[in-house]
């Protein structure tokens, strides 16, 4: 089955500036942030946050938006002061009052329940204080939680929510004994009763990504073995031919539906199973960035995965209008696709609306 053509719109308008989108909801409304150049040069001015609704860009007070419902309201954190904020377009909505008040939060996502996930630093009362620095929360109407974890884990992060509450993250537990890492496992927090998935053979890390109205969770496997060519005083070791064949760092995505796991693989192309996955939609799409692709190009390729197969979106839309497209980083159940890529010369964001 052949995916459908887009067309493009270039996310930056008429002001030339590099823009980073990073989420789009089911109206086509796109938030992100904009890295906009001082006058007549090529240097940075303190990056903006944006809302692009059809084509006109409103500037919003967060510089780190992170999600948008599908009524509008948006989530974020201003990264200057270290607040979490929470506003619909420049309207501020107050937070539950026993939402804990401190000097770091991250609040990362928003459903169309208005329940809003994210992760915080523990105040000095909170539980597992003694022990954990950040914690994953869930505030919804009812109030605000923190999110379940396991014994002796040292940090747990909160990333996305679905419609039904159901909200996916992962926690760290603490390095085993003689290794210097801690080690994620990917986290499900289903009416507040937590789900682990545990690293598969092969991989040391697992982390949730994203989670649709399905229950399909999009999560990634990691083997990360940077500080195994490291000794206790962080001194390289002296290693085997076979162990310097292995790779140090590995990553791939599968989707956990139904306590089973699959993974994203190509059935025509093994390229491709080399790839960072971003998003996943109620229709069981997924999009993200792979560093290989078909012609096994150092170059970054956004794809669209469907129907067990994946498609290099830079394929997908007319040659002849100078854009390559780098990373697709989310997708709405529209199939609206935004990310970032390279137009006529200059870094920016893009909007795919499908044909």
């Amino acid at each position: 089955m052949n995916a459908k053509r887009y067309d493009v719109i270039d996310l930056s308008g008429l002001r030339r500036d590099e823009s980073i989108p990073v989420a789009v909801n089911n109206n086509g409304d796109v938030i992100g942030r904009t890295n906009r150049f001082r006058s007549g040069t090529k240097e940075y001015q303190s990056p903006k946050g944006f809302l692009w609704e059809n084509g006109r860009v409103t500037n919003l007070k967060t510089i780190a938006p992170k999600s948008i419902n599908d009524h509008g309201w948006i989530v974020g954190r201003e990264v200057v002061a270290e607040n979490a904020t929470l506003s619909d377009r420049q309207r501020d909505l107050a937070l539950p009052p026993e939402f804990p008040i401190v000097n770091y939060t991250a609040l990362c996502d928003i459903n169309n329940s208005n329940t809003i996930v994210g992760w915080l630093q523990l105040p000095l009362d909170a539980p597992y204080s003694d022990r954990v620095r950040n914690a994953a929360f869930l505030c919804e109407e009812a109030g605000f939680r923190y999110l379940e974890i396991e014994d002796g884990c040292v940090m747990s992060e909160a990333v996305k929510v679905n419609d039904a509450g159901c909200a996916v993250g992962h926690f760290k537990r603490p390095p085993v004994e003689g290794g210097l890492t801690h080690s994620a496992v990917a986290a499900i927090w289903d009416n507040a009763a937590l789900c682990k998935i545990e690293p598969m053979p092969g991989f040391n890390e697992t982390y949730a990504l994203d989670v649709n109205d399905c229950g399909q969770v999009l999560c990634r496997a990691v083997v990360n073995r940077i500080m195994d060519v490291l000794d206790r005083n962080l001194k390289p070791k002296v290693l085997t031919a076979e162990e310097l064949t292995r790779p140090c760092f590995r990553q791939c995505a599968f989707i956990y539906s139904n306590d089973k796991i699959k993974f994203l693989k190509s059935a025509h192309n093994p390229w491709w199973d080399v790839h960072i996955a971003h998003a996943l939609n109620n229709h069981g799409q997924v999009v993200g960035t792979s560093g290989c692709g078909p012609t096994l190009s150092e170059i970054p390729l956004a794809f669209l995965y469907e129907n067990a197969e994946f498609y290099d979106l830079n394929a997908l839309i007319d040659s002849g209008i100078d854009w390559t497209l780098y990373s697709a980083v989310d997708i709405n159940d529209h199939g609206q696709i935004v990310g970032t890529g390279e137009h006529q010369g200059r870094r920016t964001g893009f909007l795919l609306n499908p044909i």
